[in-house]
């Protein structure tokens, strides 16, 4: 499921993000959906805060 891509000048992106702690299975459903979402955007990366979450997490695919 691709998630909406929050626009400058969203508060969340001013936001400071939480540490992760630990990686569980919601966590990894995030990342699933995230990297979902990027691909969808045609990107290399895509922070948490751009998807509305103000977390410490970016993922990134340089594989090209």
């Amino acid at each position: 499921m691709t998630m909406p891509i929050v626009k400058y000048g969203h508060p969340v992106l001013r936001q400071r993000g939480k540490t992760i702690d630990a990686f569980d299975a919601s966590l990894h459903r995030l990342v699933d959906e995230m990297l979902e979402t990027m691909y969808q955007a045609d990107g290399v990366g895509l922070a948490a805060q751009q998807i509305g979450k103000a977390l410490q997490l970016t993922v990134v695919d340089v594989s090209q």
